[in-house]
């Protein structure tokens, strides 16, 4: 086969994906920065071509790639609602880890025969292409050699001042689904990941002049739980009542405040309601390093609720019954002056719901933590009990022609082993003496939409509750994800403490 026939065998597979991937977000094939979007289809080839020698088998792991993008970007805008970002990609070791957090909302079928399509065009090509050229040992490594530098090249801090300066002189919105629909999926991910790099010091160095209050002297111990998927379910079906959740109903009830919180995500993302209640910066703050913060933007240290409480002579904990490496907590949560981490090897020989840890174990650890270190401790818990995928269990009473229904009805169990939580930790607090705090969180509604969408729920904010030993009216404030630490803050400012000679 002559060279250049061959070459274009290779070639119009990987054009015809670039092609794909455009249509399939809604990008014509003309627009601003069309070479842009190309380029990375077309550097890879040339460098797969480069390191092997036979066009065919570099096309097979572009589409490959293509194909897996353009699979996830739609399962991505019909689970939650917005497209897959640069951010993303942050995100590929922990698809490896723990598969099972993210394929389950893709069709399995389709995946296995995707998967042994491709091994199996691999293979055969590899088996019976010629290569063009003799592929010495030296092209693989010089072709590796030079993948490594389109990275690292354009975050040269002189020239990546100049590529976004340029970007920015673009009818760029900083939308993701606008500007993929404009530049295509590929152009977009470049275009954000140099803007989000280029402008994140700025970001970072306003970020740390935004000082949270200080924690008052004298108070007691202070316990924050984020719920995973939690809301108020008493939304969902008008007819229930406080028996539905009475740990939550008494706690609204007794608390200092409580109400709808507007959060940052929906269906998951957990780690950007995380953020913002723990360091009271909203989103316009983080830029499009909002999608992803402890990606690179919580790389260090900035003002937050541990560092906080440790300016106060607090030890600050934090409570997790999973995988710390998952989102980089570990490294993130330490910067921030979590002191003590407990993860997953507290909980090995514990009760299992749903295939994580329950709720319950978790309330069952803090108060031990608020036992042993006494009144001056901040603990910061995340549950995992309620978190998807559900497996379908009995539909709830009243809900069995939604759809959905029997994974809302294990949804709904979830939320009741949440609620029973809630007077483990009040009584633990209340033996102390000194005046403790409970806040109580959901980080984002579950992934469930087309069974809320047909109860009618459009309102996509959680609930919290704020509550004191000290009592309180339950009086309702809704307020935003990052707006709740400040509150908490203050509002114990303004409180009187019981004072004992242990704080």
């Amino acid at each position: 086969m002559p060279a250049v026939l061959h070459v274009t065998c290779g070639a119009l597979p990987a054009l015809a994906i670039w092609i794909v991937l455009r249509r399939g977000v809604g990008a014509g094939l003309r627009g601003p920065l069309l070479w842009l979007d190309a380029l990375p289809i077309a550097l890879g080839f040339a460098l797969g071509l480069l390191a092997t020698g036979r066009p065919v088998l570099t096309a097979i792991p572009l589409v490959a790639a293509g194909a897996g993008l353009l699979l996830a970007d739609r399962v991505k805008r019909d689970v939650l609602g917005e497209p897959v970002v640069f951010a993303d990609r942050s995100e590929l070791g922990d698809l490896i880890l723990h598969p099972y957090l993210y394929l389950p909302f893709a069709d399995r079928r389709h995946l296995q025969i995707g998967g042994f399509a491709i091994a199996l065009a691999l293979g055969v090509v590899a088996a019976s292409e010629p290569p063009l050229w003799p592929v010495w040992p030296w092209r693989p490594p010089l072709a590796f050699g030079l993948a490594v530098a389109c990275f690292i090249v354009p975050t040269w801090r002189p020239l990546l001042r100049r590529l976004a300066a340029f970007y920015a002189r673009r009818p760029i919105t900083r939308d993701p689904a606008r500007d993929m629909a404009l530049l295509g999926m590929l152009g977009c991910f470049v275009v954000h990941a140099t803007l989000a790099r280029a402008e994140r010091r700025e970001r970072q160095r306003a970020a740390r002049s935004l000082q949270l209050p200080a924690l008052p002297v004298g108070t007691g111990p202070v316990v924050i739980v984020q719920s995973e998927s939690f809301m108020d379910v008493r939304r969902l079906q008008p007819a229930l009542g406080d028996e539905a959740l009475p740990g939550w109903a008494g706690l609204c009830r007794d608390a200092v405040s409580w109400g709808r919180l507007s959060v940052p995500a929906w269906g998951a993302n957990t780690v950007r309601t995380e953020f913002a209640v723990l360091t009271g910066l909203e989103e316009a703050a983080l830029g499009l390093d909002r999608f992803n913060p402890y990606d690179a933007f919580a790389r260090e240290a900035l003002p937050n609720l541990a560092a906080t409480a440790r300016a106060a002579g607090y030890h600050t904990v934090l409570v997790h019954p999973f995988d710390l490496t998952f989102y980089g907590r570990y490294r993130v949560l330490t910067a921030f002056g979590f002191e003590e981490l407990i993860g997953p090897e507290a909980f090995r020989d514990v009760a299992q719901k749903n295939a994580w840890v329950a709720d319950a174990e978790v309330a069952r650890v803090v108060a031990e933590v608020i036992r042993r270190k006494g009144p001056k401790v901040l603990v910061f818990a995340v549950t995992m009990q309620n978190h998807g995928p559900w497996t379908a269990g009995p539909p709830a009473p009243g809900l069995e022609s939604v759809p959905e229904a029997g994974e809302l009805g294990t949804y709904l169990a979830g939320v009741r082993a949440a609620d029973r939580l809630i007077p483990v930790l009040t009584e633990a607090l209340t033996s102390g003496g000194a005046t403790g705090w409970l806040l109580i969180y959901g980080d984002h509604q579950p992934t469930l939409p087309h069974a809320l969408r047909a109860l009618g729920i459009v309102d996509r904010r959680t609930d919290y509750a704020l509550w004191s030993t000290r009592g309180g009216s339950g009086v309702r404030q809704d307020l935003a994800a990052h707006e709740l630490g400040r509150a908490l803050l203050g509002t114990m400012a303004q409180t009187p403490q019981l004072r004992t000679d242990a704080a």
